[in-house]
């Protein structure tokens, strides 16, 4: 695991503005800081390159696109040895409909945010795809009914925590 970046308020400020609009042009960003331009870009570069901003996406809304069911799908392998870890973590990963796979502690040795169409093509994918992993010895799924938050915006936490 990298080692934590020291981040300053002004730092700070711009991971919260880009986390809110990641297409806002410098001179806006620069001028929300009180900053010039030629400053701002550079903190902005110096993020980017300390790898604390990642990239830059656009967010799709699942619903315009036909993505109109969320499941949470609870994992449970055959054993938790390094191998059957491993050739599971590689094969979910292959999954489209998979959006986010954690690997838990708990009853459950992974939990897996899935999103796809219908009811129908969920259950397709639990039956022909994910249950026919040799690795998967047991499920649990949810349907999930709202999404109350749903965010990609993190809190940065102070350097002294």
């Amino acid at each position: 695991m990298p080692g934590r970046v020291h981040l300053d308020g002004i730092d700070r400020r711009i991971l919260q503005l880009l986390q809110e609009d990641g297409r806002r042009r410098n001179v806006d960003l620069a001028e929300a800081l009180n900053l010039t331009p030629a400053p701002c870009l550079r903190r902005v570069k110096a993020l980017e390159r300390a790898g604390v901003i990642r990239t830059y996406v656009a967010l799709v809304d699942p619903n315009l696109v036909g993505l109109m069911l969320t499941a949470i799908v609870e994992i449970k392998l055959v054993s938790q040895a390094r191998a059957r870890s491993d050739s599971f973590e590689k094969e979910v990963s292959k999954f489209a409909c998979v959006l986010e796979c954690y690997q838990v502690t708990g009853d459950w040795d992974y939990i897996l945010k899935v999103m796809i169409t219908d009811l129908r093509d969920f259950q397709a994918f639990l039956v022909d795809r994910l249950t026919s992993l040799p690795e998967v010895q047991n499920l649990k799924s949810t349907i999930v009914l709202k999404s109350v938050k749903n965010t990609t915006s993190i809190a940065v936490p102070p350097n002294d925590k």
